[in-house]
């Protein structure tokens, strides 16, 4: 009797353990947002950011002490590419998100900014550029774009109050239209 190899053998989580970085941000970004909402207390939005800088600071770490592949991997039909470069390039990505949480702790505090949105919004926007970095073909650099670039455009107008932010959020929700054209005619074509 011969045994068939089950999908999630042993052999089949190492093969894909290079793409643990981009699932952590995936998953640590959706825990966040399904914190925020259930959190009843105002005061819980600052733990998020320390906790988004917490999981940024282990995830740099595991991603230093992984070994840096020797060869080139491919994963998804050759969509998806890890190599030394984009290991690189990705840590780099992870210590200047760390960065940007610690810098806009300030302003974060100011006024009606308090908002669980800001870390889930950066996490995913961090996921695109990381999708971004390791594309090998337009379409997965094509959603990574998108999806690096739409929190961003939320971001842009974050502060609801101001008149310079919304101003600033209105022509890039007006870019979401073309966006959303510009992919339908991809998927035609």
């Amino acid at each position: 009797m011969v045994e068939t190899e089950s999908a999630f053998s042993i052999f089949n989580i190492i093969k894909f353990s290079p793409l643990v970085p981009e699932a952590m941000i995936l998953l640590s970004a959706v825990i966040f947002l399904m914190g925020g909402v259930f959190a009843a207390d105002k005061k819980a939005d600052r733990t998020f950011l320390f906790l988004g800088v917490l999981v940024l600071v282990f995830l740099f770490a595991m991603m230093a002490f992984m070994p840096l592949p020797y060869k080139r991997q491919e994963f998804f039909t050759h969509m998806f590419v890890v190599d030394a470069f984009s290991q690189v390039v990705k840590m780099m990505l992870v210590v200047s998100t760390v960065l940007v949480f610690l810098i806009s702790d300030s302003w974060l505090t100011r006024g009606d900014n308090q908002r669980f949105e800001y870390q889930v919004l950066m996490l995913f926007s961090l996921l695109g550029m990381m999708l971004m970095v390791s594309a090998n073909d337009l379409l997965s650099l094509y959603v990574g774009l998108e999806l690096s670039s739409l929190p961003l455009y939320v971001l842009a107008s974050f502060s609801r109050d101001t008149l310079k932010s919304t101003e600033s959020g209105l022509p890039t929700f007006s870019s979401i239209r073309r966006e959303a054209a510009r992919a339908s005619l991809s998927v035609l074509f």
